[in-house]
């Protein structure tokens, strides 16, 4: 099943520490896709905060 994530979600899922239940309720997704707005969103945060592994994700 594929899901549209808000940016919270991506958030949350690449945290040092992410939450148990985003955690359980990511692991019964297959696909998970995200909007440009949401693109556009995490590409100000990293030009903000760099942080070089959530950077790879969209190499």
């Amino acid at each position: 099943m594929t899901i549209l994530c808000d940016t919270n979600i991506i958030s949350e899922l690449v945290r040092p520490r992410p939450n148990e239940n985003v955690l359980a309720w990511s692991s019964g997704v297959s696909l998970i896709s995200i909007s440009v707005i949401t693109l556009e969103e995490i590409i100000y945060g990293l030009s903000a905060k760099p942080n070089p592994r959530i950077q790879a994700w969209f190499e």
